[in-house]
């Protein structure tokens, strides 16, 4: 299921869909809160220039994994 909520999340960024993406994402953070969810989750979020949402979801990346060099640069460029 995870595997597949992936995929449709992946599929909707690379469409544009940026809400649909992000509902898929968030739905599997639900089920599977990893660094790389949560890192894809502000990605989308940034895109959206929801800015605070993207700071959460870096923040959550940092809690699992302080010395991410990916959420380390996207907290600095938030």
């Amino acid at each position: 299921m995870t595997a597949d909520l992936a995929r449709q999340a992946d599929a909707a960024a690379a469409q544009g869909d940026l809400a649909t993406a992000r509902r898929y994402l968030e739905a599997l953070i639900q089920a599977e809160p990893t660094v790389d969810n949560w890192m894809k989750l502000g990605a989308i979020s940034r895109a959206q220039a929801d800015f605070p949402a993207a700071m959460r979801a870096v923040e959550k990346a940092l809690a699992m994994s302080p010395l991410d060099f990916s959420g380390l640069l996207s907290r600095a460029m938030l």
